[in-house]
């Protein structure tokens, strides 16, 4: 399988199509340039109006990897790995899974769960909701899905509407907006 070149990807789209991929990164790369993530969740619903999910998603890999891998690596050393590796675990788990749905369901059902999801997280932050507690395993869950419920949630995300850190973000946004 071979790709086309980019240029001939978005030369093929019309100019409106065009028009709202650019609005959609511009929009994106300001919410990303204010908060330091969530590129993708602005891009993708908006890219999604004039492409297809999966060429979204992959558009996203291209715009954003040259940006969010340095960052990345510069973060690393300031990472509470206790924190990180469960939700790692978890997307690496569950990303076939996201995949499955990305591919399968309706790019109308895509939208409308990417805009519910990133709807109700803004909603729980609005509404003054606060996170108290210090996000980790819970180690006296009776079972491993209750243990992996989380990094679970965060895994399937990844892939289905590359909001990946959604679950992760919306309770830690909140921990960190009462310190």
């Amino acid at each position: 399988m071979t790709f086309p070149p980019l240029a001939d990807f978005l030369g093929a789209l019309s100019p409106g199509s065009q028009a709202i991929l650019m609005a959609g990164a511009l929009l994106g790369g300001l919410v990303r340039g204010f908060t330091g993530f969530g590129f993708a969740m602005v891009f993708v619903p908006i890219a999604t109006m004039a492409i297809a999910p999966v060429a979204a998603i992959g558009l996203v890999w291209f715009v954003d990897a040259p940006f969010a891998l340095p960052l990345a690596a510069k973060s690393a050393g300031k990472a509470e790995w206790r924190e990180v590796i469960p939700l790692l675990v978890g997307a690496t788990v569950l990303l076939p899974l996201g995949v499955f749905l990305l591919t399968y369901l309706e790019p109308v059902a895509v939208r409308w769960l990417t805009a519910v999801t990133i709807l109700c997280a803004v909603a729980a932050l609005a509404s003054g909701w606060r996170y108290r507690g210090r996000p980790s395993v819970p180690s006296r869950s009776r079972s491993a899905a209750g243990r992996a419920s989380p990094a679970a949630l965060r895994g399937s995300e990844a892939c289905r509407w590359r909001s990946s850190g959604l679950a992760a973000i919306t309770p830690i946004s909140a921990r960190c907006a009462t310190t």
